[in-house]
């Protein structure tokens, strides 16, 4: 049996599959951040050209190989969060037949501030039309399928609404536990230390896409606010979170 989080990257899939895999003793992936696009037996082909939606994955030779995966961890459910999996959502359920699916979303500053540090990214008119891409499509297969949509700010405050959306047993007591890349303070809202990696001018240039007319819908859709100042925001904003964020920023500029 698999279950899939269909998310974006730099949106907190490592802590949510960790959460939940943990949890109830499904098979996760100890590769990467936790992801079977990472499994060396696939990754030279689901590593190929991820976010090439054109590029075709041969989802049967990937399921036999994660099937001999699960068969050894002796365990009956494979979790999978690979985040360009989104772009293929309609050839995995037909691959995959009975998965089960939730789709999970971030704030697209806080993703953004997140890649622009984990990977010196310095093109946020890519990075704001890469989270538009991955925002439709999910808004795509929710209209088409009808998964169940949580984001990872409603995880933050309720961790349980992973486990409501997929429709697991929320009495389950099984003391879950973080390994791998997720930080040790377990489950932490880390949006504010991710915004404040960012500065107004490079906020500006995110909002010149986030906020043309046509996009405004899907913000709205996913109920996140535009930020305007980076300032104001920071202001009224979790100062721990800030005060890393501003580290990280100044981290970036001594590079």
């Amino acid at each position: 049996m698999y279950y899939f989080l269909f998310s974006p990257n730099n949106s907190g899939t490592t802590v949510m599959s960790q959460y939940i895999s943990n949890k109830y003793g499904f098979y996760l992936p100890p590769f990467g951040n936790n992801e079977g696009q990472m499994m060396p037996s696939v990754k030279d082909i689901m590593r190929k050209a991820p976010w090439d939606k054109n590029h075709e994955i041969p989802w049967q030779d990937i399921k036999t190989k994660w099937d001999d995966a699960l068969l050894q961890s002796n365990k009956e459910i494979f979790f999978e969060a690979s985040p360009p999996n989104l772009l293929r959502i309609s050839a995995i359920k037909l691959a995959f037949g009975q998965c089960k699916c939730v789709v999970s979303i971030s704030n697209p500053y806080s993703m953004i501030g997140s890649m622009r540090f984990r990977y010196n990214n310095t093109n946020f008119v890519n990075m704001a039309n890469h989270w538009l891409r991955c925002a439709y499509e999910l808004k795509k297969s929710i209209s088409k399928y009808g998964f169940n949509l949580i984001s990872y700010e409603k995880f933050c405050d309720d961790p349980q609404v992973l486990d409501k959306a997929f429709g697991l047993d929320i009495n389950n007591n099984n003391k879950h536990y973080f390994s791998g890349k997720a930080d040790p303070r377990g489950i932490i809202n880390f949006n504010d230390r991710n915004i404040a990696v960012l500065t107004q001018q490079e906020l500006d240039k995110i909002n010149s896409i986030l906020l043309m007319e046509e996009n405004n819908f899907i913000l709205q859709y996913f109920d996140y606010v535009p930020i305007l100042n980076i300032n104001q925001y920071l202001s009224n904003a979790d100062k721990a979170m800030v005060s890393e964020g501003l580290k990280r920023q100044f981290k970036i500029q001594e590079n």
